[in-house]
């Protein structure tokens, strides 16, 4: 009975970890009160991928501002588009995806 409570909460934490979300990367708008963060989810890891392909997973971005005010979040096919984000005054946004009212 223990052996399979234990092997029940083993599976349980590993399908956890597989979900929780993995920091990818982060940018600060020009103006330096916003920051973009890119994320995945942990499993995309473990698929193969060629080199260089990492930032190829899919996932979101989430922009807060520097106090934490969270202005939402975007899914994106690519992670890698953290580094098309146009930051402009009032506005984030990445074409043809998203835009993001930072007022």
């Amino acid at each position: 009975m223990k052996k399979t409570i234990f092997a029940v909460i083993l599976i349980l934490g590993l399908i956890g970890h597989a979900f929780w979300p993995a920091e990818y990367q982060k940018i600060k708008s020009p103006d330096g009160r916003f920051e973009a963060t890119a994320y995945y989810h942990r499993y995309k890891e473990w698929l193969p991928l060629s080199p260089g392909q990492g930032g190829d997973k899919s996932g979101w971005i989430k922009i807060e501002s520097l106090s934490g005010e969270n202005f939402g979040d975007l899914k994106v096919d690519r992670i890698s588009r953290i580094n098309e984000i146009e930051w402009t005054p009032g506005t984030a946004e990445i074409k043809l995806l998203g835009t993001w009212n930072l007022e």
